[in-house]
């Protein structure tokens, strides 16, 4: 059995414009992950670049964005499902040689190295339940499988490959808002759906916590929810510019 610091993993990170946010996080994940791969994106927000190449990560600037205006965070059409679909799978493409995908975002800290193996291809908080439509329609499907609440907001790791399997068979997200309206606008309800979909479970996962909220571990390596650098000021001298 794989050792948790025997794991290969790498991560895709979508940034908007919290330059200093996005620092903070990237300079705590290389001081516990210094070789691993790294997918940044700016959705069409801050020019990432000189971050991106000062912690050594792949870097793109998105010319058609996500998620746009009016926030909160959500696919306003479904073409916006699929371009973040996408940033995923090029990230699983580029970074063949990691079994794992770790999501990043700005509001994440890496505290210490992975401890537990991930109990299943996608595991993270498990912390928002689905409708009762929707997990009948799954265990109509797959009766063996175990339907927990989802994941998929940072901290949340997928299996690289379960996750290129599952692109060849997606839902219809129009007709999967009638299950549960959550999958057709946010991300995380929409992942874990994914896997579901195809018969893989999301399960909980020891690393993922959100200290902030009072749940999780205080020793698990990647903490959600950390806004303490939001909004706070921004001078590129801090990477030697």
């Amino acid at each position: 059995m794989i050792e948790p610091s025997e794991l290969k993993i790498g991560g895709c990170y979508t940034a908007y414009q919290q330059p200093r946010a996005t620092y903070e996080c990237l300079k705590s994940f290389r001081l516990h992950y210094p070789e691993a791969p790294v997918y940044l994106v700016s959705d069409c927000g801050y020019d990432f670049s000189e971050i991106a190449q000062y912690f050594h990560c792949d870097y793109k600037y998105l010319t058609n964005q996500i998620w746009t205006e009016p926030k909160p965070y959500k696919f306003h059409e479904i073409y916006h499902i699929f371009l973040w679909l996408d940033v995923l799978k090029t990230a699983a493409l580029k970074f063949s040689q990691v079994d794992w995908i770790l999501f990043m975002e700005d509001d994440m800290r890496t505290r210490g190295r992975i401890k537990w193996v991930p109990p299943a291809p996608l595991a993270g908080p498990c912390i928002c339940p689905y409708t009762p439509e929707l997990k009948t329609f799954i265990q109509n499907k797959y009766p063996w499988i175990e339907i927990w609440e989802y994941s998929g907001c940072a901290g949340t790791i997928l299996h690289r490959e379960t996750f290129l399997r599952c692109l060849k068979n997606l839902p219809n997200f129009e007709e999967a808002r009638k299950l549960d309206e959550r999958v057709r606008y946010y991300s995380d309800a929409l992942i874990t759906y994914v896997f579901l979909y195809n018969g893989y479970e999301n399960k909980p996962w020891l690393d993922q916590s959100e200290t902030s909220c009072g749940r999780g571990r205080p020793d698990a390596a990647f903490d959600h929810q950390y806004k303490e650098f939001y909004d706070k000021p921004w001078d590129d001298s801090m990477i030697g510019i």
